[in-house]
């Protein structure tokens, strides 16, 4: 298997196994521990900064689901073009639950390094998001 290719088979991994399954225990196995996400509103750090965004994800959105709409791979790095979709069930950036759906769309760039995930790049449609929870 080329690099390019198991790159995507981790993410997708990551996708189903993590963000979807939220299992913290695969993270491990497929993120690099000097891994760094940033987005325009956001850093994080490590696995343990990874795992803790997500939990308030969950929180927020309970039914929090990630499709893959499509994956480039090239040598170190993936492209993600990817819909977010849930429902508003807890407090999320202060807003208390409004009980509405959503549906986003999103693109991450990742790279890898020892075979894992070592950093991402995101760019989520936010002001979309407030604007379906009624708030933006």
């Amino acid at each position: 298997m080329n690099a390019s290719t198991q790159h995507e088979h981790i993410l997708r991994r990551f996708v189903s196994e993590f963000i979807n399954g939220g299992d913290e225990s695969v993270l491990s196995d497929l993120v690099h521990q000097d891994y760094v996400y940033q987005s325009p509103d956001d850093e994080v750090v490590g696995q343990d900064g990874l795992a803790a965004m997500f939990r308030g994800f969950r929180t927020a959105f309970p039914d929090l689901h990630l499709d893959v709409q499509d994956v480039i791979a090239k040598e170190d790095t993936t492209v993600l073009d990817f819909a977010f979709r849930g429902t508003h069930q807890g407090e999320f950036m202060g807003i208390p639950a409004t009980h509405r759906p959503f549906n986003i769309r999103g693109v991450v760039i990742s790279r890898y390094k020892d075979g894992k995930i070592a950093s991402e790049w995101e760019i989520l449609d936010t002001a979309n998001l407030l604007r379906q929870l009624g708030v933006g």
